[in-house]
């Protein structure tokens, strides 16, 4: 009963948002710096670079659903701060609508990190980019190849891409939202909230 009144509450959370996707301004809408064509998807760019190099982790919340999708974008930045290549990664349910279904009940779905292709297709409703030192980015990729190894499991309410995406903000020594149970516009919005002077 309980899952039902939360489901019902985010529901009419999400469509308040689409109203004020704003934030009052602390989310920039669109994507900051969207995937230049042929862009899409770059890897074999998550290798550390030189000691004065910078790196970027991107947090994007996206339509699926009836509450959206939260993933994030990585990799390094040039001289300008442009991203030089951008790798994709975020935790969804696998089985497309059905294992979303399924996970939005008391039961965990098998689930993955492999960005799908709306990830490079949609323009987000939001992202917050963050920019990270080598050590940092060190921390994360070294959590990303952790978690590659791994089986991963979705539940909507107590597993899902919010929880993963404040696992990977704490893994790059970032604050994340103590509740993931939110529809990720507005996570987006805490995460960058929590770390804007840093």
């Amino acid at each position: 009963m309980a899952a039902i009144a939360l489901a019902a509450l985010l529901s009419a959370c999400a469509g308040d948002l689409a109203e004020d996707a704003s934030l009052n301004g602390e989310v920039s809408l669109a994507a900051s710096n969207p995937p230049a064509p042929g862009e899409e998807g770059t890897a074999g760019s998550e290798a550390m670079g030189e000691a004065s190099q910078l790196y970027f982790i991107e947090f994007r919340a996206r339509a699926y659903g009836p509450f959206g999708h939260t993933y994030m974008v990585y990799g390094p930045l040039d001289g300008d701060g442009n991203p030089v290549a951008r790798n994709y990664i975020g935790l969804a349910p696998k089985g497309g609508a059905a294992g979303y279904a399924a996970g939005s009940s008391p039961a965990f779905v098998p689930a993955t990190l492999e960005p799908s292709e709306r990830d490079f297709n949609m323009t987000p409703l939001a992202s917050y980019r963050h920019i990270l030192e080598p050590g940092q980015y060190a921390d994360l990729l070294a959590f990303v190849a952790n978690a590659r190894k791994e089986d991963h499991w979705w539940n909507l309410y107590l597993n899902n891409c919010n929880s993963f995406a404040g696992e990977m903000a704490r893994a790059a020594g970032m604050k994340s939202p103590l509740v993931p149970t939110v529809i990720p516009l507005v996570f987006v919005g805490e995460l960058r909230e929590l770390n804007k002077n840093t």
